[in-house]
């Protein structure tokens, strides 16, 4: 996705090939709702790794807190 900046008109979005072709599991990302949280995973987990925290053979199962 390309977003001019100050004005955040969309000049670009781009999907998977033949997203329209009717295969079953078509999404497009750039218009459901995500958490606010998921954009921040990768820059956490990459903090984390760089700490020594995690380990690049470490599972992560991506659950709510609490959750069991």
């Amino acid at each position: 996705m390309v977003v001019e900046r100050g004005t955040g008109v969309v000049l670009a979005d781009l999907g998977s090939s033949d997203y329209a072709g009717g295969h079953a599991g078509a999404l497009d990302f750039t218009q459901a709702e995500r958490s606010p949280g998921s954009t921040l995973k990768p820059f956490i987990y990459a903090l984390a790794l760089d700490r020594g925290v995690i380990r690049p053979s470490d599972i992560l199962p991506d659950l709510p807190e609490g959750a069991s």
